[in-house]
């Protein structure tokens, strides 16, 4: 299922999924992704190749995660 549209983007289920699992990947590390956002787009890149996907995309999409679930 497609979720709304981000900074004029459709996140599918799988690039959510490959996102959060890189957030859960940085804290397993033992560092904070919060403070790691930078990495997210080129881990999600090397992925997911020629998404196109840039920071802001990846922090809004962070945004609407966490009012989904959290």
């Amino acid at each position: 299922m497609d979720r709304p549209a981000t900074f004029g983007r459709v996140w599918t289920d799988d690039e959510t999924i490959v996102l959060v699992e890189m957030m859960l990947g940085i804290g397993d590390a033992g560092e904070r992704w919060e403070d790691n956002k930078d990495m997210l787009v080129d881990m999600i890149e090397l992925s997911l190749p020629g998404l196109g996907i840039t920071q802001p995309q990846v922090e809004a999409r962070i945004k609407c995660l966490r009012r989904e679930y959290m």
